[in-house]
């Protein structure tokens, strides 16, 4: 991933222009060209696909997206995907907050922007026995229940295996509750039985553990995901934004094919024909038909 920064010794110290199309955002101090991550080798769509799936019916911020073409100095870089860095001017242009008024905080453990000290005393209330009616209600104070539970039930349906490193949670520091942002989608959407809902109680980066104690928040998320899964992540729906993803790049894929032919990455080799990455769009569409099957009869099992 590459960093592009706007510095005031170069002019005005950002750029002014709605980069992302499909968000009200017009401004940036900052944004990244990123090869699609571990899709490298696959579609150079797959986060950003799942991601824009959010937009509606869920209460989550995403990093945004827009295919484009990448030249250094010349040189043809092949496809890359803009997308918003996550950071405190990416609050600040999606909320219209006013800088240095927010707390954010990734992986539980590093203050993104202001300090761990909100964060600590709500990771304090969540690790106690949630069980008990007082301590839960207590919780409820500081979280925003639906913006998180769609966090879970969007890493859930894509099966993604990105978390560890990939959990920013943000409030101002004045009132307001906890919410999440869903980012790095990348290492999902691959293998529809893989990664069940037991896996994601398993990951100690986030509350999800400790509130699936709560009899009514287990109906919660239950419901919660069984909704998106017939609404969201309903296949025909997924479908038509793969499809859409897909045609935005189809035509350049051939150039960038060609232009990472023989090499390879940290990430595996280059996508090696438009055969093989038709049939990707095809496993895809694969995937969206399944999980929605697989994950219901998870929940009734």
């Amino acid at each position: 991933m590459l960093g592009i920064y706007f510095k005031k010794k170069y002019g005005e110290g950002k750029l002014d222009y709605p980069l992302i199309f499909d968000k009200s955002r017009k401004s940036f101090k900052s944004f990244a060209l990123r090869a699609s991550g571990s899709d490298w080798s696959n579609s150079m769509f797959r986060d950003a696909m799942v991601q824009n799936s959010t937009m509606e019916n869920t209460d989550l911020d995403n990093s945004g997206f827009r295919a484009c073409v990448v030249y250094f100095n010349g040189q043809y870089m092949g496809i890359h995907n803009i997308r918003e860095k996550i950071d405190e001017d990416f609050i600040i242009g999606n909320h219209g907050v006013e800088e240095g008024s927010v707390d954010m905080v990734e992986n539980e453990n590093y203050a993104e922007a202001g300090s761990l000290d909100a964060y600590d005393k709500f990771k304090n209330l969540y690790l106690k026995d949630l069980t008990n009616k007082a301590n839960w209600d207590s919780v409820l104070n500081y979280i925003n229940i639906i913006n998180f539970t769609d966090l879970i039930c969007t890493e859930v349906y894509d099966g993604n295996t990105s978390i560890s490193h990939n959990i920013m949670a943000w409030k101002p520091k004045e009132g307001g509750l906890w919410k999440w942002i869903i980012m790095d989608l990348d290492r999902g959407f691959f293998n529809v039985g893989d990664h069940l809902i037991k896996y994601y109680v398993n990951q100690d980066e986030w509350p999800f553990y400790k509130l699936m104690e709560n009899d009514y928040y287990r109906h919660y998320f239950g419901k919660r995901l069984a909704d998106h899964l017939f609404t969201t992540f309903n296949s025909e729906r997924i479908n038509k934004l793969i499809d859409f993803h897909a045609k935005t790049i189809e035509k350049e894929m051939p150039n960038h094919i060609k232009r990472w032919e023989g090499t390879s990455s940290s990430y595996g080799d280059p996508i090696p024909s438009m055969d093989y990455w038709y049939d990707e769009i095809e496993s895809m569409k694969y995937f969206a038909g399944k999980r929605p099957e697989v994950l219901l009869d998870n929940l009734t099992s």
